[in-house]
């Protein structure tokens, strides 16, 4: 079988490609074929950073859709437009004025006009960027006065589900003798419903400050989730959230080995991971092998961007009581870490029909490498 992985960048257009194959020692006997598809434009993703919050007048707030990505990674930045709406009202500034529409940027800072009970904004950013354009929003609740404003720091890309979730916060309070904090899962997109039990959490809270800390595989690989942190005094609450995206594996592909048995320490073999997928790339790629009934794991290439094939040797023959059994290992990362394991078990024999000692063996090889180097084959001696 034969793969190779492309990366088209040039999208909305028709790409047609030919394999032709012929034999090696007749060139006449020959034949190809032609594979035609066309290759789509993605959807911007405009994301807005803190999700929904309430806060009071006195208060900056500040609005970032910077964030957002093209998924077709095209030249050129995205542009951005907002645009605040309240019921029944024109969205003004705490002194009476207008905020003027539209706001142009990824980022807007502004005060808005607040009251008792608390006024509520919904703003919507629109991303544009040549034809393509994509709406998100997001609500705030504005109260008189000056209550509790609660930030959380922003977390870098996606999350690991082998990792603890730490979300780091600060609170602006006039009233801090009052002060309490309140986290919960204001929205839950995944498979299995995320409750803040004692189990769960490893949270650490101070006068000023309160983090949320979740043990590692507390969250479902896939899922999306929105945490809010209230902070209340005597004056008021003030809200913020936090979206969180766990991460999703590489899906998709598989291990191929050839031949599907041989000997150790002479015969080569050929190794590739065809047909991996994820949407946080590069990918990369690592091979290793095991003896089945041993601990030992060989590393036969460590992580590359390559997925093969590679021609290597096994190191070690498989136990008699296991069928001479030795399983391949590839793991998958992608860019932001998440790993998937494939494996294929193969009969690998002793060489020379069994009865060699490794010295043997280790010489012999040598006598090859140096054999290899002299004929100027070095990727056959670099095998060996």
């Amino acid at each position: 079988m034969i793969f190779h992985d492309l990366q088209l960048t040039m999208v909305d257009l028709g790409y047609t490609f030919q394999l032709s194959a012929a034999m090696v020692g007749n060139a006449e006997v020959a034949a190809a074929a032609t594979s035609a598809f066309f290759v789509e434009s993605q959807p911007l993703v405009v994301v807005i950073r803190g999700g929904e919050l309430s806060t009071g007048d006195s208060s900056p707030l500040t609005l970032d859709a910077g964030a957002s990505l093209d998924p077709d990674g095209e030249e050129g930045d995205i542009s951005f437009t907002w645009r605040c709406f309240i019921s029944g009202g024109e969205c003004r500034y705490p002194n009476g004025t207008r905020v003027p529409q539209p706001m142009k940027g990824a980022v807007q800072a502004l005060s808005l006009e607040g009251g008792r009970p608390a006024l509520n904004y919904t703003f919507v950013a629109t991303g544009s960027k040549a034809e393509r354009r994509t709406a998100a929003s997001t609500k705030v609740s504005v109260t008189a006065g000056s209550p509790p404003v609660p930030e959380i720091t922003p977390l870098q890309g996606k999350f690991n589900v082998d990792e603890k979730l730490r979300l780091e916060s600060s609170v602006t309070a006039m009233d801090v003798a009052s002060l309490a904090y309140e986290w919960t899962v204001v929205e839950d997109r995944s498979t299995h419903a995320l409750e803040l039990t004692p189990g769960v959490t490893l949270s650490c809270a101070t006068r000023f400050q309160s983090n949320l800390v979740l043990r590692e595989g507390m969250l479902v690989t896939g899922g999306e989730y929105t945490f809010q942190l209230a902070a209340a005094d005597s004056i008021g609450t003030g809200t913020v959230q936090m979206t969180v995206v766990v991460n999703v594996p590489p899906a998709g592909g598989w291990v191929l080995v050839t031949p599907g048995m041989g000997l150790a320490y002479t015969q080569k073999f050929s190794l590739a991971a065809p047909g991996w997928e994820d949407e946080d790339t590069p990918l990369w790629y690592q091979f290793a092998s095991r003896v089945v009934g041993a601990e030992k794991l060989v590393v036969l290439r460590d992580f590359s961007p390559l997925a093969g094939p590679i021609v290597t040797i096994m190191p070690a023959e498989g136990l008699p009581e296991s069928n001479y059994s030795v399983t391949v290992i590839a793991t998958v990362r992608d860019s932001l870490g998440a790993r998937t394991r494939t494996a294929r078990n193969v009969s690998i024999t002793p060489p020379y029909g069994g009865g060699v000692s490794a010295e043997d063996v280790a010489k012999d090889l040598t006598s090859s490498a140096s054999d290899a180097l002299w004929n100027g084959d070095a990727e056959g001696a670099l095998v060996l």
